[in-house]
């Protein structure tokens, strides 16, 4: 797949952007390049700013692993309000706007399997926006680890479950509505 600009959004084309390095921009905020990406493998984080005392921020709204949906497809033509960057080494593929409404025109198999593919995404960020519901900082992580368990689970040497990220407090607190400073333990 031809590059331009570094990023796959940027190329124009749908398919297999190899081996983005942790960092690497996926799609970048306010543009008007749209699609569907989904993760091979590795994790890509969505980014939303945010005003802290100190100043303006930006944090890891949502992390998403292998076979999960993100982007959008923006059929309604609005700007991205976030950013996407591989979190962790990985692979994306990109389905181009253009080339899903092309086939969800074609063929109503495709337009019902897209429909339930965007369901389970709403279920999933559904899932997640409840880590916000509880007042505690404590109570929302407590809320968030098991998501995070979830989708990036391994085994240390004695066959005990971790999240197989590493993750800042400030990406912690970004993903649960706080501050990196909250999240200290004294």
């Amino acid at each position: 797949m031809p590059k331009a600009s570094g990023h796959p959004a940027r190329a124009g084309g749908g398919g297999v952007e190899p081996a983005l390095r942790a960092g690497r921009t996926i799609y970048g905020r306010g543009e008007d390049e749209s699609g569907l990406y989904f993760i091979m493998e590795g994790a890509a984080g969505l980014f939303g700013g945010y005003t802290a005392p100190s100043g303006a921020r930006r944090g890891a709204v949502r992390l998403v692993g292998p076979w999960e949906l993100f982007g959008h497809p923006v059929f309604a033509g609005r700007l991205r309000w976030n950013s996407a960057e591989a979190f962790t080494d990985c692979e994306v593929v990109k389905a181009p706007q253009l080339f899903l409404e092309r086939t969800i025109r074609r063929r109503e198999k495709v337009a019902l399997g897209m429909v339930t593919i965007l369901e389970l995404a709403l279920v999933d960020q559904e899932e997640t926006l409840g880590c916000l519901l509880p007042r505690k900082t404590e109570a929302r992580l407590a809320r968030l680890v098991p998501i995070l368990l979830g989708r990036f689970c391994e085994r240390d040497l004695d066959g005990r479950p971790r999240v197989g990220l590493r993750l800042t407090r400030l990406d912690l607190g970004a993903m649960i509505g706080t501050t990196r400073s909250r999240l200290t333990v004294p």
